[in-house]
């Protein structure tokens, strides 16, 4: 039998939804996960969105996202995308000046 599940936003929540066809053995193997809801507006069965769950439904782990997915957006004040050190720039009054 085929699946695919994906991570979706469900009543604000982020869950993974999972896509199957109908089949009573599935339904009670999917009713035996923690947490597992049917949601009647969606038509699909969805589960808690846990590190556990991701492994189990073959989805990216927390742990293996990218550094890009976990970095700060960068500005677009310089060529190199950070934003200048408005610090360096400032004369220090506790330097001496010769």
């Amino acid at each position: 039998m085929q699946w695919n599940a994906k991570i979706i936003t469900h009543k604000k929540e982020k869950r993974i939804a999972v896509y199957f066809e109908k089949n009573a053995e599935w339904i009670a193997r999917i009713k035996n996960v923690a947490g597992s809801r049917w949601s009647q507006t969606l038509g699909l069965w969805h589960i808690p969105n846990t590190e556990e769950n991701r492994i189990r439904f073959k989805l990216t782990p927390y742990r293996t996202q990218s550094r890009q997915e976990k970095a700060l957006p960068k500005s677009k004040n310089s060529s190199n995308g950070y934003a200048p050190n408005p610090i360096a720039k400032v004369p220090s009054p506790l330097i001496a000046k010769p």
